[in-house]
């Protein structure tokens, strides 16, 4: 078994301290026991035999120790977000899920409702971290965008700064409306018009005992997955036609629907510009 296949599977049952002592002693008995040769090998097979058999026992042990002291640790904390100002939900990482479509309406805002109250910057995604939230009575997934700004528009952010944006749905998840969340990876470059996060940015329980407070996890959200991104593709710069339709006389439609496309991000810029 290599390294990285016993340090998968060791994050994947990730044991309790008890069962983590009794599968390392197994580990060790099985290491001796299997230095024993049949008697019919000649001395020196016997000999490499054994030294194999031990070598190898130890070096397992060695790498399950080494696992059980630092990795799992490490696992256990990075799996679990600490939040501040949240009350009664758990936010973990997660992996991203799988299958399924969901479908979202859009609330009618006008173009210069969707300028306002947001920080506008472009910048280069350099980090997609999927998390889920957990209530006592409903979960979903949300995705943290790391962004290292490039330009700003509006707002105080600073070329070369990092900020994190909290999308929902997850990024990638098949929905009605995410014809441009999923188009982001790692490496790409979008503008964003972000609003900041606060004490009235949040998510509740039904009932509304339970809040999560996005301030928790991101410096900005996103009002929806698509009508605040313009996104840089190797045809042009990707944006909602039906979010701007300003913009949507500069634009060439796509054969996606309900996404056109505009020559350069400057287009995108200066039509912003002369709209704030």
């Amino acid at each position: 078994m290599k390294k990285t296949e016993i340090v998968t599977a060791w994050d994947t049952v990730n044991p309790d301290a008890t069962a983590r002592k009794r599968m390392l002693d197994h580990i060790l008995t099985a290491g001796a026991q299997s230095d024993t040769v049949p008697a019919d090998n000649s001395a020196i097979d016997k000999e490499k035999h054994s030294w194999f058999t031990w070598r190898f026992g130890l070096l397992a042990a060695a790498c399950l120790a080494l696992i059980v002291a630092v990795a799992v640790p490490l696992v256990g904390n990075m799996r679990t977000i600490e939040l501040a100002a949240s009350t009664g939900v758990k936010v973990t990482y997660a992996s991203p899920p799988r299958g399924g479509s969901a479908a979202f309406d859009l609330v009618p805002r006008t173009e210069t409702e969707l300028l306002t109250g947001v920080d506008i910057f472009s910048g280069t995604v350099t980090k997609i971290d999927t998390i889920k939230v957990t209530f006592s009575d409903w979960d979903d997934y949300m995705s943290l965008l790391t962004v290292r700004v490039e330009k700003v528009l509006r707002g105080n952010l600073t070329v070369g700064q990092e900020t994190v944006i909290l999308v929902h749905p997850s990024v990638g998840q098949a929905c009605s409306i995410c014809q441009l969340s999923t188009a982001m990876n790692i490496g790409t470059t979008a503008l964003f018009l972000g609003t900041p996060t606060d004490e009235n940015s949040w998510a509740k329980s039904l009932d509304g005992s339970e809040v999560f407070y996005y301030s928790d996890v991101a410096d900005y959200y996103l009002s929806d997955p698509v009508r605040p991104l313009f996104v840089q593709t190797s045809s042009g710069v990707a944006f909602y036609t039906y979010g701007w339709p300003t913009l949507e006389e500069q634009g060439t439609p796509t054969a996606e629907n309900g996404v056109s496309t505009v020559p350069s991000m400057q287009v995108v810029e200066d039509f912003i510009l002369s709209q704030i």
